[in-house]
């Protein structure tokens, strides 16, 4: 979380269009959060999460705006959020933004995303409809030049303590074989970012090489890709 100011200095003046401004404060009481949320200006959408991570015990209020249009208008829903939420007796933590989602761009939606921006686009996502600490799953695409790699691949990554792999070794038009880990994971950016960096540590090790991550179980991925989720089964 930052002040307005310097997520606006951030972005420079004009800032893009499109974006989601989150605007977050705890409360002590949930009776005291949902009071709260329920008298704030029209243009917010409120969430109350129980006992977010932000305090032990406490409550998080995180209002989405997504209709600020100027630079004006975020410092004006800024101040009147900070405002009512000290009025109110709660801890105004500050404020946040992400990109909205192109819900009509199916590849940006459903494709692969790159390990460095699957974190961004969880926090995206999870702006629009995970809560704070729920399971999410996460599915890490791997590549490799040969069966053996791929194979070499998967026993380091069970050595590991990955368990979950599904095998592609039929090869594709690259020419390339693959894998895909599946992990149970939540809507943290912060646990993917260090998740990410640990699968390519390993698997760069031998000689394969990550390509995507996506927000899937095992029966999504066949649903999407349109693999048999059983071929190849590598799970133990």
């Amino acid at each position: 979380m930052a002040t307005s100011d310097e997520l606006i200095q951030q972005l420079g003046e004009p800032y893009p269009s499109g974006l989601i401004w989150m605007f977050a404060c705890t409360a002590d009481r949930a009776e005291a959060a949902s009071h709260f949320a329920s008298h704030l200006p029209s243009g917010f959408e409120t969430q109350v999460h129980d006992k977010a991570a932000v305090q032990q015990g406490s409550y998080l209020v995180v209002a989405k705006h997504a209709d600020l249009a100027t630079p004006q208008d975020v410092r004006v829903a800024d101040a009147a959020f900070k405002q009512l939420a000290l009025q109110s007796g709660l801890s105004y933590l500050g404020v946040d933004v992400v990109e909205a989602i192109d819900l009509q761009d199916l590849d940006e939606v459903m494709g692969w995303i790159e390990f460095e921006s699957a974190p961004d686009r969880l926090t995206e996502f999870a702006a629009l409809e995970f809560e704070p600490g729920e399971d999410v799953p996460w599915a890490f695409l791997i590549g490799a030049e040969t069966i053996h790699d791929l194979h070499a691949t998967a026993k380091r990554l069970h050595s590991v303590g990955y368990s979950d792999l599904e095998l592609f070794e039929d090869v594709d038009e690259d020419g390339q074989v693959g894998l895909c880990i599946y992990v149970q994971g939540n809507g943290s950016a912060g646990d993917l970012r260090a998740e990410c960096q640990k699968i390519e540590r390993v698997v760069t090790a031998t000689d394969a090489f990550p390509v995507g991550v996506q927000f899937y179980d095992r029966d999504d991925v066949g649903d999407v890709f349109g693999d048999d989720p059983d071929e190849g089964d590598e799970r133990s």
